[in-house]
């Protein structure tokens, strides 16, 4: 009810008054100020030392909803920057970057004969590639998230258009390994049958495309430096994305250095000729992937149609040029056709679809085990005292996979899912979703594959990268301690 305004300054009982704070961390606590009057000046006081802040009581909590804010484990810099190099250097072995990598490696094997200069100057360029990759791959990030986007590790492979451009890359590369023509390519003597001593571009795109496929994988030790780098001022972030391309590239730094561990390689022979044709396959595969990813990210089957015409028209392209030697006017119309459906499929096709998010999609149950995921579902299963295991997932994380093979998709994971009455529920982030990355920020997590037990009081538990039966059982049994 409305008071009377004293005369005097003081009034005749204190009023003692609550407000809700938030500090620039995103702290929220309750802070309590008693007032026995008021000033007779608009001049403020320079400083209250009467201000106190009090825990939330469980009654606001349930009151206000709060965005939960998992900080980044208190370590140096030096142990993020070492946890970058090593998930860097991981990355090496990841089944994503294989293709690149062993064209890399199929370049070494020539370098053989090469003085150490040569090596050096090869091994030296093919790192630049990856070091200049990770410097623009942490501009973009700069850019994003100053524009408000929710991104993650990966977050390119979200894009149909830079997605379609990589399938192109890929395929156009391994009809050079099938010998339809002869171009200079990553860091070698001979590949497509002609010399390229001095192809030093081939060594700098070979470390670009080695950044470009191994990004969408995450690895151990990469998750903590990758949230780190996220949360941090950009000076850390660009220190972190560049320690983890000096990982990728510190085997290949090492045979610059050090050429004597080119003696472990086999001898150059006639047997490189065969294995050409294996790596050109191995990028076909990767292509492969990629068109799964993209038919997952688009919404109209003629998208799909238009790169398939695209590749069709690319190698019959590539396949006269060989073998029936065309006139130049007919060249120009060969190379014009499939420009031109890539660039209609580009600024025309994809520009006109409109993807959405999948937490937007209709959240019906999944056939089996699994229902699609949704922060009010995790909200739901919590007042039914449920138990909840949460898979974020995505069709371009290679992790993810292997880990869905290993794990997910065995008999084991379902006993133990039954067994324990544990809700499953996956979240698809292929397309780019608002919903899911927000989420995934409040937790502190930035890169797939991630993995989440809710416990029946709502506590939740981060399994990291990546699991085992073994580690989900074990969580599962200590559910009663929360």
């Amino acid at each position: 009810p409305a008071l009377p305004f004293p005369k005097k300054n003081t009034f005749k009982k204190p009023y003692l008054l609550k407000f809700l704070y938030t500090d620039l961390k995103g702290n929220v606590s309750i802070i309590e100020k008693s007032f026995k009057g008021f000033l007779s000046k608009t001049k403020a006081p320079k400083k209250i030392n009467l201000i106190k802040p009090v825990p939330l009581s469980a009654q606001t909590k349930n009151e206000i909803t709060l965005p939960v804010k998992k900080t980044v484990p208190k370590k140096s810099f030096l142990a993020y920057f070492f946890f970058a190099f090593l998930g860097g250097l991981i990355l090496n072995f990841i089944p994503c970057v294989f293709p690149v990598i062993s064209l890399k490696l199929f370049s070494l094997l020539k370098q053989k004969s090469m003085d150490r200069v040569s090596i050096l100057k090869h091994n030296a360029i093919y790192s630049g590639g990856i070091l200049f990759s990770f410097l623009i791959l942490s501009l973009v990030v700069l850019l994003l998230k100053t524009s408000g986007e929710q991104i993650g590790w990966g977050f390119h492979l979200q894009s149909p258009t830079f997605v379609a451009i990589m399938i192109i890359v890929l395929f156009v590369l391994s009809l050079n390994l099938f010998g339809l023509f002869e171009i200079k390519t990553p860091g070698g003597k001979l590949v497509g049958n002609i010399e390229t001593d001095q192809s030093y571009k081939g060594d700098f795109i070979s470390g670009i495309l080695a950044t470009i496929l191994s990004t969408p994988c995450s690895a151990p030790f990469l998750g903590v430096a990758l949230t780190f780098a996220f949360t941090s001022p950009f000076h850390y972030t660009l220190i972190i994305f560049l320690s983890v391309g000096l990982g990728l590239s510190f085997p290949f730094l090492m045979v610059g250095l050090v050429p004597a561990l080119l003696k472990a390689l086999p001898r150059p022979g006639a047997w490189m000729e065969q294995f050409k044709k294996v790596l050109g396959l191995s990028l076909l595969l990767t292509g492969l992937w990629l068109f799964d990813v993209f038919q997952n990210i688009i919404s109209h089957f003629m998208s799909s149609t238009l790169l398939i015409l695209t590749l069709i028209l690319i190698f019959f392209s590539f396949y006269s040029f060989k073998n029936m030697g065309p006139k130049k006017f007919v060249k120009a119309v060969l190379l014009g056709l499939p420009l031109g459906t890539f660039l209609y499929l580009i600024f025309f096709q994809l520009q006109d679809i409109k993807t959405v998010p999948s937490t937007k999609m209709v959240r019906e149950a999944t056939p089996g085990l699994w229902e699609k995921w949704a922060p009010k579902k995790m909200d739901d299963y919590q007042k039914q005292g449920q138990s909840v295991f949460v898979d974020f997932t995505a069709k371009w994380c290679f992790t993810c996979i292997v880990n869905k093979k290993l794990v997910l998709q065995t008999k084991d994971f379902e006993n133990l899912i039954k067994e324990k009455k544990v809700k499953a529920l996956r979240a698809d982030w292929t397309k780019r979703d608002p919903i899911i990355g927000n989420w995934l920020k409040t937790q502190g997590v930035f890169g797939l594959p991630a993995y989440f037990i809710q416990t029946p009081t709502g506590k939740l538990i981060n399994l990291g990268e990546t699991i085992s039966i073994g580690e989900i059982r074990d969580n599962l049994k200590n559910l009663n301690n929360f």
